[in-house]
């Protein structure tokens, strides 16, 4: 089955350090994800829920590549979510710039195919409020960026992504984006 792809980019006042220690602190996103619990399981296991008390769904995702302050790369491994994901941040205008894309493979085959074009408007809409959300609470004075986990090593030219200047990523850019998540990684955790 062909993957479906959604992308959307913030600028975020704050340094990339505070704004990758934000993104990758998996209990605080509740204050910034829409519906959304997150919490970090093992040495590189993110677990997130979306949703409403018993209607949701459970995100569960492996970190893949981990550069901190400008990446993180996961594989969804859930029954609902699959595929993958990354989160770029980068210095731009005396802040960050925070692209986030994903490639997933929907579930129910057609049925999902035929879902995701009436509810991609909405996704994507969700994922813009997300990532504003994040930079209101980056740039808010009193609450600090939250904190870097250890653990998770690099892999030198695994993940490189080429992100779009633009606010807005081609599908095309966005495929080559993805593929670049993924291409040329080796196991994880390194031998």
């Amino acid at each position: 089955m062909k993957p479906v792809y959604a992308a959307a980019a913030v600028h975020v006042p704050a340094p990339p350090e505070q704004v990758f220690a934000l993104i990758t602190d998996w209990p605080r996103h509740r204050e910034w994800m829409f519906l959304t619990t997150a919490r970090q399981v093992g040495p590189d296991g993110v677990e997130a829920y979306t949703g409403v008390g018993p209607l949701g769904f459970l995100d569960t995702m492996k970190i893949t590549r981990w550069e901190p302050p400008a990446l993180v790369c996961v594989t969804h491994t859930g029954r609902v979510v699959r595929g993958r994901g990354a989160i770029r941040v980068s210095p731009q205008h005396g802040g960050s710039r925070v692209v986030w894309a994903e490639e997933l493979f929907l579930p129910f085959g057609p049925l999902g195919r035929a879902a995701w074009t009436l509810a991609r408007p909405a996704g994507l809409a969700l994922l813009r409020h997300s990532l504003r959300r994040l930079a209101a609470l980056a740039r808010t004075p009193d609450r600090p960026g939250g904190r870097t986990p250890g653990g998770w090593a690099g892999q030198p030219g695994a993940c490189r992504l080429r992100l779009s200047q633009g606010l807005v990523l081609l599908r095309a850019d966005l495929v080559h984006l993805l593929d670049q998540v993924v291409g040329g990684a080796g196991p994880w955790p390194p031998p």
